[in-house]
């Protein structure tokens, strides 16, 4: 899973997860609601994201505009490597895991390009590295996090 700071904010009556220049309208649940106006931790798969053109009729909240990075061909899958705007979610955790080199190269290339997402597009996906792509999130399987308890924000939780 990758993640990126994001804000909650209410925008013509639709719930968005706002990090950078980039936008995604989420499900207004209960659990949802009560962080609007506040900042929270933004999880997607990279088996959530697809290349637009392959997906049909995708709605613009659902949608991001990316410059691939890195495109792997894995024989049955396509990872596409690309950078979101946005603030990185780091942890001591994290920091003590890959220690200060690995996250002083990885806050280098954030200032750069962004946040570094993986995508897993379908194999007709036309994306190729240094240029532009569509990308369409399944939104339906987003996952936020609180950042000062770090715990899942889930509509039976309080």
């Amino acid at each position: 899973m990758q993640f990126v700071g994001v804000d909650l904010e209410r925008s013509d009556g639709v719930v968005v997860a706002r990090f950078g220049d980039n936008w995604l309208a989420v499900e207004a649940t209960a659990a949802v609601e009560r962080f609007i106006g506040k900042r929270v931790i933004l999880g997607v798969r990279p088996e959530h994201i697809e290349d637009a053109a392959l997906a049909t009729n995708a709605p613009p909240g659902r949608k991001l505009e990316a410059v691939v990075d890195i495109r792997e061909d894995l024989g049955s899958d396509i990872y596409v490597h690309f950078g979101v705007s946005g603030p990185p979610v780091r942890c001591e955790d994290v920091k003590a895991a890959v220690g200060e080199d690995a996250v002083a190269a990885t806050e280098a290339h954030t200032k750069q390009k962004g946040t570094l997402w993986v995508a897993r597009v379908g194999l007709t996906s036309a994306a190729q590295e240094g240029k532009p792509l569509d990308l369409v999130v399944d939104t339906s399987h987003l996952r936020f996090f609180d950042p000062e308890t770090g715990s899942g924000i889930y509509t039976n939780r309080r």
